[in-house]
């Protein structure tokens, strides 16, 4: 099997560039595409919060987007920071998303770890581990297609119905 080669874009900004915001996305959508024509495997973006370190809030909004402009290339996230979402939510969100992209999304998951992100939505660090497991055990639950509880020390799941998984 040859070498695959992906990019990974923290779609960081700077103020004092001359771009905008809405113009640092039109670049990223068409970075993605040319990545796509140029037949690298995946594109990956990174969820940050309320810095200009990272200005993508919502990875699946802006993938969502590009699965409309690419073909082949994997869309990913690197990564969904798990203890920011409600995982039914979130589950929701990604299926769809994978819908929208034919089965192109990659999406690595995981716990964050910049403290102004977490107390931008007061969330207490040292549970960020907890959090991202119970999260991951709903979202998986979610994605088997059947109905299903769960309760825990974050989130309580009842008699969930079939999510959109196929």
């Amino acid at each position: 099997m040859p070498m695959r080669f992906s990019i990974f874009s923290v779609a960081d900004h700077y103020p004092e560039e001359p771009r905008t915001i809405r113009e640092l996305y039109a670049q990223i959508l068409d970075e993605i595409e040319l990545a796509d024509e140029l037949g690298f495997s995946a594109f990956f973006l990174a969820e940050h919060h309320f810095h200009e370190y990272g200005l993508v809030p919502s990875p699946p909004t802006l993938l969502g987007a590009a699965a409309e402009r690419t073909k082949q290339i994997g869309l990913g996230v690197a990564v969904a920071v798990l203890p920011f979402h409600q995982p039914l939510a979130a589950a929701e969100e990604y299926a769809m998303l994978d819908q929208m992209t034919g089965g192109r999304l990659v999406l690595g998951v995981g716990s964050g770890y910049l403290k102004h992100e977490f107390e931008g939505f007061y969330l207490a660090p040292w549970e960020k581990r907890a959090r991202f497991d119970e999260a991951l055990k709903i979202m998986m639950q979610a994605w088997e297609g059947k109905p299903f509880s769960y309760h825990g020390l974050y989130h309580h799941v009842e008699s969930v119905r079939r999510l959109l998984t196929t």
